[in-house]
C-alpha cells in the first residue's frame, strides 16, 4: 500500500495494529506509517521498526492520508477536534472506536473529508486479523475504498458491512478473542486440577484450539458434524458434552454475545 497512514494511540489495539501493517502491509508497495501516543514509551518500539514517531496528534494528521484514531470512544471527539486544522477532503478519518458513528465524525471534524468506521480485533497482531469495514460515507472515492480495503486485507479477514451492521461484528468478533480466552483458561485449570503441570497444560490447550480451528477451515464441515465425529457412543466425550449441555452452555455463550450486543447500541447512543 503506497500511502500515508498515521495511528493515533499506541495501546493493544493501535500497537497492535500498527505491528502488523509495519510488517505486512507496508513492506509490499511503499508507504509509511505515522504514529502518536501520549506515553512516548508505547511509540518507541514502534520506532524501531520503522514507524515515523509525531510529536503531537495534529502534526500526525498533517502527515498522513488515513488517519486512525485508535483512542476509546469518550476520547473520540476530542482527538478529532484536535486534529481537524489539519484535515483537507483529499484525507481519510477512520474509526475504530465501539458506538462512534459517522454521523459524529462528520460532526466533530466539520464534515472536511471522508470518514469510514473499521471494527478490528487483536489478532491483527499475528495476521490473521478480523476487521469489520464500513465505507458508507458517499465522499469515499474508489482508490480511498481500494485503499482501505486492501490495507486491511494484508492483515486479515475484512467482512464490508453497513453501519448498521458494525455493532453485530463487534460484538461476534471483535470481542470474541477474549471469550476464546475465557474458554481456553478454564481447559488449562481443568487439566492443572487433573494433576498435569501448567506448562504442559497450556501447551495441550493451545495445540488443541489451534489444531480445531484448522480441521474446521479445511474441511468445510459444520462444527456439529465435527464434534458428532469425536462422540462415541457411551464415551468420555459424550459424558462431557450432556454435562455442557445440562448447565446450558451454549446458551451462555450466545447471551454473552448478545450481552455485548446491547452495550454496543448503548455505547451508540451515549455517543450521539
Amino acid at each position: 500500500m503506497n500511502a500515508r497512514i498515521g495511528i493515533i494511540g499506541c495501546g493493544n489495539m493501535g500497537g497492535g495494529l500498527a505491528r502488523g501493517i509495519l510488517t505486512r502491509a507496508l513492506p509490499a508497495g511503499g508507504g509509511a506509517l505515522y504514529v502518536y501516543a501520549r506515553n512516548i514509551a508505547k511509540a518507541s518500539p514502534l520506532e524501531a521498526m520503522g514507524a515515523v514517531v509525531c510529536t503531537d496528534a495534529k502534526e500526525l494528521a498533517a502527515f498522513s492520508d488515513y488517519i486512525l484514531p485508535a483512542v476509546k470512544p469518550y476520547q473520540m471527539g476530542a482527538i478529532i477536534r484536535e486534529i481537524a486544522p489539519a484535515l483537507t477532503p483529499q484525507k481519510v478519518l477512520v474509526s475504530m472506536a465501539a458506538g462512534y458513528s459517522l454521523a459524529k465524525m462528520r460532526e466533530a471534524s466539520g464534515g472536511v473529508c471522508p470518514v469510514a468506521r473499521v471494527m478490528p480485533n487483536t489478532l491483527v497482531t499475528v495476521g490473521r486479523g478480523q476487521f469489520g469495514l464500513c465505507l458508507d460515507d458517499e465522499k469515499l472515492g474508489e482508490a480511498h475504498k481500494q485503499d482501505l480495503y486492501g490495507l486491511f486485507s494484508s492483515l486479515g479477514q475484512v467482512l464490508l458491512l453497513p453501519e448498521s451492521k458494525i455493532n453485530i461484528f463487534s460484538a461476534l468478533a471483535g470481542c470474541g478473542p477474549s471469550y476464546i480466552f475465557q474458554i481456553a483458561d478454564a481447559f488449562i485449570e481443568a487439566g492443572v486440577t487433573m494433576g498435569l503441570p501448567r506448562p504442559e497444560a497450556t501447551g495441550l490447550v493451545f495445540g488443541l484450539f489451534a489444531g480445531c480451528a484448522v480441521l474446521a477451515e479445511e474441511s468445510g464441515l459444520h462444527p456439529a458434524v465435527l464434534r458428532e465425529q469425536v462422540t462415541s457412543p457411551g464415551g468420555q466425550t459424550i459424558a462431557g458434552s450432556n454435562h455442557l449441555d445440562r448447565t446450558g452452555m451454549r446458551g451462555h455463550i450466545i447471551d454473552a454475545v448478545l450481552s455485548a450486543m446491547r452495550r454496543g447500541q448503548e455505547m451508540e447512543k451515549e455517543n450521539s
